[in-house]
Parts: structure tokens; C-alpha cells; sequence
């Protein structure tokens, strides 16, 4: 191992262990984020399946592309959440 890796990984083991130690430490903030994602998740997917109708026959390509959207948006929030911390 060269020496710039060493340091890189003693690097993202630091913030590997800070980011475990803050979830742990909030694990109330933790979990209702994660609900609270997955519970928008959900809205959006049987939302839209409404939107189409019964069936979902025609949801194929929207289907891929709401989730591909939602992800975008999930990563969004959370560069602007670690900003902002």
C-alpha cells in the first residue's frame, strides 16, 4: 500500500466511525428520516399506480422513471441535510 492510501483509509475509518457514533447517538432522528423516506416512497409509487389506474399496464416506463426521480431527489435532500449541518 502506498502511503496516500494508508492515510485515506485511516481517513474514511475516522468518518466511518463519527457518522456510526452520531446514528447511534440519534437513533430517534435516524429511524423517523428513514420512515419518514420510505413512507414519501410509498405515496409516490401507489400514487402514481392510481394515477394510471387498476390495471398498471401502461406504468412500465413511468415506473422506472419515478423511481430513478425519487432517488435523485432522496440524494438532493440529503447533500442539502449535510450542508446545512
Amino acid at each position: 500500500m502506498t502511503r496516500a492510501m494508508t492515510k485515506d483509509l485511516i481517513v474514511f475509518k475516522a468518518i466511518f466511525k463519527q457518522v456510526f457514533i452520531q446514528t447511534r447517538r440519534y437513533i430517534f432522528e435516524t429511524v423517523s428520516g428513514v420512515i419518514t423516506l420510505l413512507l414519501f416512497f410509498l405515496g409516490l409509487f401507489y400514487g402514481a399506480k392510481a394515477l394510471v389506474g387498476g390495471s398498471g399496464a401502461n406504468l412500465g416506463s413511468t415506473l422506472e422513471a419515478l423511481v430513478v426521480g425519487y432517488m435523485v431527489w432522496a440524494l438532493a435532500i440529503f447533500m442539502y441535510s449535510s450542508v446545512s449541518q
